[in-house]
């Protein structure tokens, strides 16, 4: 997995470069806003993930188990927008300029 990683941010040109984790590729959207270990009514203005880039693949995967429960499949998403969430590492990519570059 750490190599997939590595070749697809190496063969993309976006900025940043963020893990998360869903059931299904529509679920790439708009997340919502976390209070006391759960989800609220209120979305973020784009998609909540961890972010990843060639020196942190490691202490990214590992970091990013922590989200396990919320979906079967780990996505690789790309964006040239993005500002930081709440959360160590997290990233919020516009809802709108966000790619989805591979599964995992």
């Amino acid at each position: 997995m750490k190599d997939k990683i590595r070749k697809a941010i190496e063969q993309n040109t976006f900025k940043y470069y963020g893990l998360r984790y869903a059931d299904e590729y529509y679920e790439l959207q708009c997340s919502r806003k976390w209070e006391l270990g759960e989800p609220t009514e209120n979305e973020l203005s784009g998609l909540s993930v961890i972010q990843i880039t060639i020196d942190t693949i490691e202490k990214t995967l590992n970091d990013i188990n922590f989200y396990s429960n919320q979906g079967n499949y780990l996505f690789l998403i790309g964006s040239d927008e993005a500002y930081n969430g709440e959360d160590d590492n997290e990233l919020v990519f516009d809802a709108y300029s966000h790619k989805l570059i591979t599964e995992l």
